[in-house]
C-alpha cells in the first residue's frame, strides 16, 4: 500500500505560495495557481461510489486521481497540502513542513498521486497510526512534481472543487466521468455552500 510521508521542506509548494502571495489568495486556494490551459469544476461527491467499468465501484475522487496519475511524468512524486484547521486531530498535530498560505496554512506531505486520495484520513490518523476512516474530507491541494496539473478543494467548498490542467487532461477527465465536469474561466464565481433550509 502506498503511503504519504512528510515532505522534506516547503520548497515544492513554492509556486503555489508565490501565486497566493502575489495574486488573489482565495482564488488560488479555490482554483490552484493561474496559468493552466483549462480549469474544470467538478462535484464534491462525499462517499458516493461511481460505477466505472464492469461492476467496479470506484469513488469519483479516486477515478479522477487515476486519470491525473496517467497524465503526469511524475506519478510517484506528488504533493498534498492538508489544511491545519480541520479539527480532526485524534492525536498530536502532524510533524510536517507548514506552507504558510494566507488564512489557510497547510501541512505538506508527499507520495504517489494515488496515495493522496486519503490524505485527510492519513494525516489525522489515530494515535496508533490507524487512518480515521470516518473523515470524508477530500485533499485540499494536490499536484505532481512536474506541475502538469493541480487539484484544489478549498476548505469551505461543499459543492465543487477545481482542477487546473491541459486541454488533453480535461478531455480525459470528461471521458471518464461524463457530465460531471464543467470548464470554467480561472477564478469564475460559483456558489460554495449548499442552500440551507
Amino acid at each position: 500500500m502506498s503511503v504519504l510521508r512528510p515532505a522534506a521542506d516547503t520548497t515544492p509548494a513554492g509556486w503555489i505560495l508565490a501565486a497566493a502571495r502575489t495574486g488573489d489568495a482565495p482564488t488560488v486556494l479555490r482554483y490552484g495557481p493561474p496559468g493552466f490551459d483549462t480549469y474544470l469544476r467538478l462535484p464534491v461527491d462525499g462517499n458516493v461510489v461511481f460505477d466505472m467499468g464492469p461492476g467496479a465501484g470506484v469513488h469519483p475522487m479516486e477515478a479522477r486521481l487515476q486519470v491525473l496519475a496517467a497524465h503526469t511524468t511524475t506519478p510517484d512524486i506528488a504533493y498534498v497540502g492538508v489544511w491545519h484547521g480541520h479539527g480532526f486531530a485524534n492525536g498530536p498535530d502532524p510533524v510536517a513542513p507548514v506552507v504558510p498560505l494566507p488564512n489557510a496554512w497547510m501541512y505538506l506531505f508527499t507520495g504517489p498521486v494515488t496515495a493522496t486520495r486519503y490524505a485527510q484520513q492519513t494525516v489525522w490518523s489515530f494515535p496508533d497510526g490507524t487512518p480515521d476512516a470516518g473523515i470524508a474530507a477530500e485533499p485540499d491541494l494536490v499536484w505532481p512534481d512536474d506541475h502538469s496539473w493541480c487539484l484544489a478543494c478549498e476548505v469551505d467548498e461543499e459543492i465543487e472543487f477545481s482542477i487546473g490542467c491541459s486541454a488533453a487532461v480535461a478531455a480525459a477527465l470528461e471521458a471518464v466521468l461524463p457530465g460531471r465536469a464543467r470548464r470554467v474561466a480561472y477564478g469564475e464565481d460559483a456558489p460554495r455552500e449548499r442552500a440551507r433550509r
